[in-house]
C-alpha cells in the first residue's frame, strides 16, 4: 500500500498525510506485514512513532511469525528496535 512504502522510503510528511486520510494503519500486505514492519526495516524512528501513536499494533505478526521488533533487530537497527 502507499503507507507501506512511505514507511520503508523514511518518507515522514507522506505518512503523516495519508493517515489524515483514514488509511489503515495495521493493514498488512500479501506477506502479512505492516506498515510498522517497514519502518522497523529501515530505522525509522519518527515514523515509528507516528505509526504507534496513530494506533500501530506491536503484536502483529507477519506470515513467518515476525513482529516489526523482529524485524528491527534482523537489520541491526537498534534504535529503531528499543522504540519497540
Amino acid at each position: 500500500t502507499p503507507l507501506h512504502l512511505a514507511a520503508l522510503s523514511g518518507n515522514v510528511e507522506l505518512v503523516k498525510l495519508l493517515l489524515q486520510y483514514q488509511t489503515r494503519v495495521n493493514q498488512q500486505n500479501s506477506a502479512g506485514k505492516s506498515p510498522l514492519h517497514f519502518a522497523a526495516v529501515g530505522g525509522h524512528l519518527e515514523i515509528i512513532r507516528i505509526l504507534l501513536s496513530a494506533g500501530a499494533c506491536l503484536e502483529t505478526r507477519d506470515d513467518q511469525g515476525r513482529n516489526a521488533h523482529d524485524y528491527a533487530v534482523e537489520k541491526g537497527q537498534q534504535a529503531a528496535a528499543a522504540a519497540l
